[in-house]
């Protein structure tokens, strides 16, 4: 394939105003994808839309003549990470917020993100063509938010529209481009680029594959370039529908191949003179990386910890996990990931996990022969999943199997004194009657008056017509003969059992949140 300069390259390194870079957030079912997928389908150029490389998660629009570059972060909770990251590279952002069923907690947990990154943003009414649309009801929700729109005295922009007709959606394209000069957003196109990986994966035939969104500067093929730990020269670049192009300048997302591994999300990258800076460069972030895990490691660790080493397919599944994961801590979990990366698993990954006995995880990756070969020498566990949420259960479950049994109360009854008939040394007979649940003989139980807890005891006897019993009914009649606490007529007894059980991720957060 001919290489060529994109016409939207030419535009903007004809000039040294940059494209605003935007970032689409929104509750999963308020139709963020399906505007998007309006924009893509109707405003980029005919013969692009049809190739845009899926897994890029950016491509360019044409409005009043501008350029605007969408960033697509994913919608499901799962994916907080991964949105944070595209708002850090981010210049507007966009709330998208459906009108007919208004403000949702991610729309909150959204806002909140725009708001922590300082981004100005547009709130964008979706659906209002539907019947059920209530415009008016979702702004007071925002302003409810302390979001104050322009036409009630504030500065945030509402755009109506409806991603199902296109509704609306030149005068977003619009109130964007008009933001981006408002801003003043420049680059210097003639000089090295620098920028922010913002995905990447690596292919069978064609290596390490890196989405960049160039952030200053010009990057073009022949370019050596560093991203952290790693360095290489761009044997190859493509803009977001695939084409082959020699140049990409300032805020144009393009894929990069011909560096040495896959870069994580939100790694800067860099130009640099010649290939033994590069490397000096990569070795460094290397050694401080190294440094920074080693110091961790040195730490005593619980003896009830679960070790992890995590593959992915490319570095957007393996944010979405990380930050799954983050929901798993409680102050009885133990775990750590020793190494996560894109890859499939290696002999490297059972060195690392071997020592540690260390449970090997991969999302839609293989495992290499030798390295099923090492690791069933270690006993070690590899498993591999097409289903993130199947990846989570694996770590739940090894994490619930480190922890410790704990007594668990379940109240069985409730009885309601009615007469006392003997109280002693050794304990108490009264009468009662069961208001709820089955009264078990040798249960424990709580004396409950005007709603206070004045002891505790455990029941003896249980009598009905002077006959011993091991059980009494609801709505029955009983005498009861119990040690360790006194009673009075009018008291409640609440009678339980305690289990010891294995708790579970979930319940020790509902403690947690109790």
């Amino acid at each position: 394939m001919t290489k060529k300069v994109s016409h939207k390259t030419k535009e903007v390194i004809a000039s040294n105003t940059r494209p605003p870079v935007v970032a689409v957030l929104g509750h999963i079912d308020h139709g963020k994808t399906t505007l998007l997928d309006y924009i893509r389908k109707t405003k980029v150029a005919e013969g692009e839309a049809g190739a845009i490389t899926q897994h890029m998660g950016a491509y360019q629009v044409k409005a009043r003549e501008h350029l605007i570059t969408f960033l697509d972060t994913p919608g499901h909770a799962a994916f907080v990470g991964v949105r944070t990251q595209g708002l850090s590279v981010a210049d507007i952002a966009l709330l998208i917020v459906a009108a007919d069923e208004g403000v949702k907690e991610q729309t909150k947990e959204a806002l909140a993100l725009i708001q922590e990154q300082k981004l100005p943003f547009i709130a964008v009414l979706n659906k209002v063509d539907k019947p059920e649309a209530q415009v008016d009801r979702v702004k007071k929700q925002l302003a409810e938010l302390q979001v104050f729109i322009e036409e009630w005295g504030g500065d945030v922009p509402v755009a109506l529209v409806s991603a199902k007709t296109g509704q609306g959606v030149d005068e977003l394209l619009e109130v964007i481009s008009l933001m981006g000069e408002i801003k003043g957003l420049k680059a210097e196109v003639n000089q090295p680029a620098q920028g922010v990986v913002l995905d990447g994966r690596r292919d069978a035939k064609r290596g390490a594959m890196l989405a960049l969104l160039v952030r200053d500067g010009t990057l073009k093929v022949g370019d050596i370039i560093v991203a952290g730990e790693t360095m290489g020269r761009v044997r190859a670049l493509e803009d977001f529908a695939g084409t082959a192009i020699e140049a990409a300048g300032p805020s144009m997302p393009v894929r990069a191949v011909g560096l040495k591994e896959v870069a994580a999300s939100g790694t800067v990258f860099t130009v640099v003179e010649n290939l033994k800076a590069a490397q000096t460069r990569a070795a460094e972030a290397r050694v401080q990386s190294a440094r920074t895990s080693q110091g961790r490691v040195m730490k005593v660790e619980a003896p009830d910890m679960v070790y992890l080493v995590i593959k992915a397919d490319q570095q957007g599944s393996l944010a979405a996990i990380s930050h799954a994961l983050k929901t798993f801590t409680t102050q009885e979990t133990h775990y750590k990931v020793i190494r996560a990366e894109v890859g499939n698993v290696s002999m490297g990954d059972v060195e690392v996990a071997a020592p540690l006995n260390a449970l090997i995880l991969g999302f839609q990756v293989s495992v290499l022969p030798d390295a099923q070969t090492q690791a069933k020498h270690h006993g070690l566990a590899v498993h591999t999943f097409p289903i993130i949420y199947d990846l989570l259960d694996a770590v739940k479950a090894a994490i619930e199997g480190k922890l410790k049994p704990v007594l668990v109360r379940y109240d069985i009854a409730s009885l309601k004194v009615v007469a006392v008939f003997k109280q002693g040394k050794q304990g108490m007979i009264v009468g009662c009657r069961v208001n709820d649940g089955l009264a078990k003989r040798g249960s424990k139980f709580e004396v409950a008056r005007d709603g206070a807890v004045v002891g505790t005891g455990k029941i003896t006897e249980l009598r009905q017509a002077k006959e011993q019993v091991g059980s009494v009914a609801k709505g029955r009649d009983c005498g009861v003969a119990f040690e360790g606490a006194t009673a009075q007529a009018g008291d409640e007894l609440k009678l339980y059992e305690e289990r010891e059980e294995i708790p579970t991720l979930e319940s020790l957060k509902n403690a947690q949140r109790s």
